[in-house]
């Protein structure tokens, strides 16, 4: 039966900290009701006789709780050898190379989980069984139809849209501007935008030879080719 051994008893060790850490506990005590601190302070034991009770009292924790362990192991190999003999076999070889730490609390926690159907002694859940397999690939062709239409749809939109016969004959007509008359020169085209909503162009017009009037537009309605 694999089990984990309880370390040796030791006598109580007597630090410095733990006396730092005992003086300040009684200190804590004390400010947290500072109206009442001489009654809380008349009522404090010296360090000494803190060290002095633990050493006492370690002795005893200690002894309770090597009974208690033993008393666990005790309950936990009843239990073992109350099954058939075939499952207690199978359980005992479980154990020995279960992940589980070897304390009779874990010991005891397997056969319960046993018992209720949680856990299947023939097929333990930390033990694997399957077939290793190659890294999951995805189909070229497995996405779902309505999902390759937003796709297509989303990168049509950004594509941008080629300019048709209509549109390249109204972006070549030569504007004549506004201010024609005023300066006595026609207006050569010197730069083409096409507004991406309304489907605009925007022609610029260069500066008249004479004149104050320096820059000029006028504006191209072309029509929408969708």
């Amino acid at each position: 039966m694999r089990f984990r051994a309880w370390p040796k008893p030791e006598p109580y060790r007597d630090t410095s900290r733990k006396r730092a850490a005992f003086k300040r506990k009684q200190r804590l005590e004390r400010e947290a009701l500072p109206l009442f601190s001489e009654m809380i302070a008349a009522g404090q034991h010296s360090v000494d006789e803190e060290m002095a009770r633990r050493h006492i009292w370690w002795d005893e924790r200690e002894r309770e709780q090597r009974s208690l362990r033993a008393g666990r192991w005790r309950e936990a190999r009843g239990r073992l050898f109350s099954l058939p003999a075939e499952l207690r076999s199978t359980i005992r070889n479980l154990w020995r190379g279960c992940p589980y730490p070897a304390d009779p609390t874990y010991l005891l926690d397997l056969l319960h989980q046993i018992k209720v159907g949680r856990v299947d002694p023939h097929r333990p859940p930390w033990v694997f069984d399957g077939k290793l397999t190659g890294p999951r690939r995805t189909p070229k062709n497995s996405m779902k139809p309505f999902a390759r239409s937003a796709i297509e749809k989303s990168a049509v939109a950004r594509r941008p849209r080629p300019l048709t016969s209509s549109c390249s004959a109204a972006i070549s007509v030569q504007a004549s501007c506004s201010c024609a008359p005023a300066c006595a020169s026609t207006t050569r085209m010197r730069a083409i935008t096409l507004h991406p909503a309304t489907g605009c162009a925007t022609l610029m017009s260069a500066a008249p030879v004479t004149g104050s009037i320096s820059k000029c537009a006028a504006t191209v309605r072309i029509p929408n080719s969708s």
